[in-house]
């Protein structure tokens, strides 16, 4: 049946077959109007090859189970609505399209790998396969309004962190920099292992050929001042060095010594029976500080105190042989007959006595009274006995003579032998002349 204009059929009318309305072409015929207003529309634009639903009032809304269950699929007004069982899970509105309930979730890939939603309280990335993989030349990370950034990541530059809004670390050519460019505020690294573990920094180089190096470096207004390095085998060995510069303040040698520096020149080193200097040791002179039973060195009032770890000092030479002792009983010294040669007996003593000044003075250095010889006079009678003090290399100091005051000993033995020869003598004559 074919109806041309317009028609009104009351009641319910029923079609076997098709229902057929020809290409809409700019007026209202073609259209298939329904409603008291004739509000909603349907047509086919033939020549733009569009069929339009027309809603003059309200909206257009597709629903499914139409009866007491009926459930909205798709709500059409100044948006598009889209439900799932009768509960709207997105929505397009004035600024593009949002899933307008929390918990709703859009998921993406074949088996819905990636989803996003908001759960009331944060908003989830979920990503069940492969790498989650956000692709820019340059990446922002910041505050919703982006008044604060936490990371900039920069094509073919730096990833710099901040904090607070300012730069705390960013990657280099090299490594990285923890940097803080405002006044006063202080760059820190913590490595903190609160709950009894091990708080460590390893600084690692895993070449397998020599020439390498682990070190920490420490610049002042961009001048390297301090290095701390284990140079492995860039100086022939394992050593861990603490350096100035280009000048070396300490080095730790593996399974050998420790070496102490000042300026560049080696001072101290240990060894394996205690240690070694390369120079001399000084003393301020300071507050008493007790007693011991170890042994000390200490200069406390103007006064240089050697104290022993028994009862007797003993002085050795560099061939292990005691050349002196002094103990609480007394001072010796060396006189074995083994260390000696050309052994004689001394002769004519007393005119070597009678030739000796004995002299009392006074020492200049603290004015104290003493009585003694002049070595120069007992160089005149006894030259060997006197000798000529040995200073230093760049010492100011003048040498001055010095006398073996011991090596008198032997001289006063004999000189008495030979006196009390010469008294028995007398006494012999003296006894003679009275018994005659």
């Amino acid at each position: 049946m074919t109806i041309s204009g317009s028609q009104t059929i009351n009641g319910t009318t029923i079609a076997n077959g098709h229902i057929r309305v020809r290409d809409h072409t700019g007026t209202e015929d073609g259209q298939l109007m329904l409603g008291t207003g004739n509000d909603f529309r349907m047509y086919h634009d033939g020549a733009n090859s569009l069929t339009f639903f027309d809603a003059q009032v309200g909206g257009v809304r597709f629903r499914t189970n139409v009866g007491s269950t009926a459930r909205s699929n798709i709500i059409l007004t100044t948006g598009v609505a889209l439900y799932y069982d009768n509960s709207k899970k997105a929505e397009t509105w004035s600024s593009g399209l949002r899933l307008p309930s929390d918990n709703n979730v859009l998921a993406l890939g074949a088996g819905d790998d990636l989803r996003l939603w908001h759960n009331a309280t944060n908003s989830i990335i979920r990503n069940a396969t492969g790498q989650l993989q956000i692709q820019s030349n340059d990446l922002r990370l910041g505050t919703y309004d982006l008044a604060e950034t936490y990371i900039l990541a920069l094509q073919n530059g730096r990833v710099q962190l901040n904090h607070d809004n300012i730069e705390s670390l960013r990657t280099t050519a090299t490594g990285i920099e923890i940097k803080k460019t405002a006044s006063g505020q202080t760059a820190q690294v913590d490595v903190e292992a609160s709950g009894g573990g091990q708080a460590r920094l390893n600084l690692i180089t895993s070449n397998g050929s020599t020439n390498r190096a682990a070190r920490i470096d420490f610049f002042n207004r961009n001048t390297n001042q301090w290095t701390i390095i284990n140079d492995y085998a860039q100086n022939g060995g394992d050593n861990f060095d603490i350096r100035h510069g280009a000048e070396i303040s300490a080095s730790f040698i593996q399974d050998a010594q420790v070496d102490l520096y000042y300026d560049n020149g080696r001072k101290l080193a240990t060894t394996a029976n205690g240690i070694t200097l390369f120079g001399d040791v000084r003393f301020n002179n300071s507050t008493w500080t007790g007693e011991t039973t170890n042994g000390k060195i200490q200069t406390h009032g103007n006064h240089m105190y050697f104290q022993t770890a028994g009862s007797s000092w003993f002085f050795r030479k560099n061939n292990g042989v005691t050349a002196a002792v002094i103990a609480n009983n007394g001072t010796y010294t060396a006189s074995d007959l083994t260390f000696k040669k050309d052994v004689v007996t001394i002769e004519n003593p007393v005119d070597t006595i009678k030739k000796l000044i004995g002299r009392s003075f006074t020492w200049k250095e603290d004015d104290k009274k003493s009585f003694g010889v002049i070595a120069q006079e007992v160089e005149t009678v006894l030259p060997d006995l006197v000798t000529t003090s040995e200073e230093p290399q760049g010492s100011t100091v003048e040498p001055k003579k010095m006398v073996n005051y011991p090596a008198f000993t032997g001289h006063f033995i004999e000189a008495i032998k030979e006196l009390a020869s010469k008294i028995e003598t007398l006494e012999s004559e003296i006894a003679k002349l009275k018994a005659a």
